[in-house]
């Protein structure tokens, strides 16, 4: 009888361990790789939020080679070939007034689909994934922001932050680490998220591509190697879009350039840095209220900053001019001060022959109150420099005059050669073709010079 009781005590406590393990094993994160994004979500949406690691609430995600203590705390591990379906499983799972996703480090493949971010579906998000490598293998973007809300979509302050996208562009066709759509018609933008601390590289695109946004802050992003632009930041023909902050961005070695600004009000950059971009360092297209402040400039291909702006500052910004193959500044448009610039250049400044060319009026654009000012030039050599340039491209003031724009201020500011009228006022007030003005001032350095040409 005792050992009859003791079998049968035995047996009910080997059901009841089955039975407890079977709900956990349910319930924990391993699940199948062959799930969809719906079962994802909605298995999600069963869990419920965990603690996460800076302790707030949200879904947990590790990746198949992340460390064995994220993987026990995490609710889904992703699959070694395919991320997508748990990611985009735990962003369809957040609550419409949003929530928080955290991705351990590791790394999570991207071979198909691009992870998507609808403001209709979720307002605000916060998705941190210190130590992730999202790896893009197919001919597709890493991440795309995009609206179903009319007029607009605000994301509401969301924040993505801590990790690395890598395109293997050898796979890719004009695709973007992170690419920020807007909705379905020109009137229909997104706004109001912060990106930073991210690397974004091998694209086959832009690092980063904007089409129809506003009020995006961009802080500590490295974009690299990518096919065309670092940064390209655009509106739809015929619209301006405002508010675009990059902080502590850096661009290295991109196909077409390094930022491009294209009717955008309110362009903002501090603490930048293009380095060996092709092409275009910095560009501004049809922009107004233009601000660059303290930003690195290094090039050996074509033109630093290329600016085209109705109003604006550009102060403090270092130009590195690695050969004579690059001009620093191309200049055009309206009531912009030009402050504080530093170029190093061993060069004649090519294409433009010249280290500041301002472009000519047209019929659509003027070229009328710029301001350069306590501006320097080291050939760097100490020497004063003579060139093929300056003087003989003076500006003809309507009487038959040539007068050069500010070539060879040195020594003292009032020292100018104005094709030998080194006392003529006018000297200082240069007239282009339509009447305005450009005003020229340097920095009082004797051995730095200055080329300087309107065409």
């Amino acid at each position: 009888m005792v050992k009859q009781i003791t079998g049968t005590l035995i047996a009910l406590v080997a059901v009841m361990v089955v039975l407890l393990v079977i709900p956990f094993a349910l319930d924990s994160h391993q699940i199948l790789t062959t799930d969809t994004v719906a079962e994802f979500t909605e298995y999600l949406q069963d869990q419920g939020y965990v603690v996460l690691a800076d302790g707030t609430m949200g879904y947990a995600i590790a990746a198949a080679n992340s460390p064995d203590w994220c993987q026990e705390r995490a609710q889904v591990i992703c699959d070694s070939t395919d991320a997508y379906q748990e990611i985009q499983g735990a962003i369809h799972a957040l609550p419409a007034n949003g929530g928080s996703i955290e991705c351990a480090p590791g790394d999570y493949p991207l071979p198909t689909n691009t992870l998507s971010f609808v403001s209709e579906d979720v307002h605000r998000i916060s998705f941190s994934a210190w130590g992730a490598n999202f790896n893009v293998t197919g001919n597709h973007s890493a991440m795309e922001f995009t609206t179903t809300a009319v007029p607009y979509g605000s994301f509401h302050q969301s924040q993505f932050e801590g990790f690395t996208i890598d395109g293997n562009k050898g796979n890719q066709s004009g695709q973007h680490g992170i690419h920020i759509i807007g909705g379905p018609t020109n009137d229909d933008y997104v706004s109001r998220i912060t990106f930073r601390n991210i690397q974004i590289q091998e694209m086959g695109g832009s690092g980063v591509r904007v089409d129809n946004s506003l009020y995006i802050h961009w802080d500590n992003i490295f974009s690299i190697n990518n096919d065309l632009w670092g940064f390209d930041v655009q509106a739809p023909a015929g619209v301006t879009r405002t508010h675009q902050y990059f902080e502590r961005c850096d661009s290295q070695s991109n196909g077409a350039g390094g930022f491009n600004f294209q009717r955008i009000t309110m362009p903002h950059m501090v603490n930048c840095q293009s380095v060996l971009d092709k092409n275009k360092s910095v560009a501004f297209s049809g922009c107004q209220a233009c601000n660059m402040q303290s930003t690195l400039i290094e090039t050996s291909d074509n033109v630093g900053l290329d600016l085209w702006c109705d109003g604006g500052v550009i102060a403090g910004t270092n130009f590195a001019m690695t050969s004579g193959n690059a001009t620093p500044i191309v200049v055009g448009g309206n009531n912009l001060r030009i402050i504080g610039i530093n170029i190093k250049d061993t060069g004649g400044g090519a294409p433009y022959n010249a280290d500041v060319w301002f472009r000519s009026p047209s019929a659509n654009n003027t070229v009328s109150n710029i301001s350069l000012e306590n501006t320097i030039r080291d050939d760097g050599t100490n020497n004063i420099v003579e060139g093929p340039y300056g003087e003989q491209w003076g500006v003809d003031t309507g009487n038959g005059t040539q007068r050069a724009i500010a070539h060879g201020l040195y020594a003292a500011p009032e020292i100018v050669s104005c094709g030998g009228n080194e006392t003529d006022a006018n000297c200082y007030q240069s007239q282009i073709a339509d009447g305005t003005n450009i005003y020229i001032t340097a920095d009082n350095g004797e051995g730095y010079w200055w080329y300087a040409a309107v065409r």
